[in-house]
This record gives structure tokens, C-alpha cells and sequence, in this order.
């Protein structure tokens, strides 16, 4: 079985290019799709989603080939290392309240400022999000318990704990 992914997903994951940490975050992985197509796709994958894993483990079993690529999070991410940066973050159906602009914008912001570990304040303009915006968003989906970087974590390091 094929994963149902989207054909806009599908050229995003074939133009990242080859000096892309081969690494991803699913935040809200639901039945799975987006990760597994991420692992097919060569990445190894940590899927988080507050839902029962069981159903996605066993779809995991099942399309075996990608299985060993997927770490599976039931529950909210807590003190989970990925060395070598955060190549890719799919969090499709958590962010739903944002424009599209405003998600990929948001989320760029944000990941470059923790993975690189500059201030808020020094964050490039480029990213089209003022600091205090993205930062205002950081500390939002920090309390709603998303996602919180911790430090130490070393240049290209990123912890995520509940």
C-alpha cells in the first residue's frame, strides 16, 4: 500500500536538496502518511501525534521496507534528540489556523532560530515574520506543550521535550 500523500507534498519532498539533513519532525502524524512517504523518501522520521499509536504501528509493520526509518511518539514530544539538524518538519493538521504563508513562514522562522541558536532578535528579515511575531508563536505552541527546545543542544542539535 502506497502512502496518500499530496502531489504538492510529493514535489516538495523531490526538490530537497541533497544537503538537507535527512531528517524530519511529523507533529500530528495521524494515520501516517506523510511519514512514511518521508521515510521512503530516504529520511529518518520522528512522528508525534496525541492519538493511540497502535493503528500507525501496525501500518508501520505492514509497508515494512520504511518501518525502521519511523520512530513513533504517542503523546507530546519530550526529550528527544535529533542530531544533525531538522531537515524537514511536517505539521500539516496542527497548524490549520494559520494561512499557509503564515505556517511556512512561522515554522522557518522558528526552526532556524533553534537549530541555529540565535536570538530572537538576530533572526534574518528573509524569513518575511518579525521576531517578536515568530517568537510570540515559539512561546505559544511551547505552553500548548507542541514542542520546546532545551538546551544543551549544540550547534545543529535540537531537543525537543514536553
Amino acid at each position: 500500500m502506497r502512502s496518500p500523500t499530496s502531489a504538492r507534498f510529493n514535489r516538495f519532498v523531490s526538490t530537497v536538496g541533497p544537503d538537507t539533513p535527512r531528517t524530519a519532525l511529523d507533529l500530528g502524524y495521524g494515520v501516517g502518511a506523510y511519514s512514511i512517504a518521508l521515510a521512503r523518501a530516504g529520511f529518518q522520521v520522528v512522528a508525534v501525534d496525541q492519538v493511540p499509536s497502535t493503528p500507525f504501528r501496525q501500518r508501520l509493520r505492514d509497508q515494512a521496507e520504511p518501518a525502521d526509518r519511523v520512530e513513533v511518539v504517542e503523546g507530546l514530544i519530550e526529550q528527544h534528540l535529533i542530531a544533525g539538524g531538522l531537515g524537514v518538519l511536517v505539521a500539516k493538521d496542527v497548524l490549520h489556523y494559520l494561512a499557509p504563508g503564515d505556517v511556512k513562514a512561522l515554522s522557518t522562522a522558528v526552526v532556524y532560530v533553534v537549530t541555529s541558536r540565535c536570538a530572537w532578535r538576530h533572526m534574518p528579515e528573509s524569513f518575511g515574520v518579525s521576531p517578536a511575531t515568530a517568537h510570540c508563536q515559539f512561546s505559544a505552541w511551547t505552553e500548548a506543550g507542541v514542542w520546546r527546545p532545551a538546551a544543551p543542544g549544540g550547534p545543529g542539535r535540537t531537543r525537543f521535550q514536553r
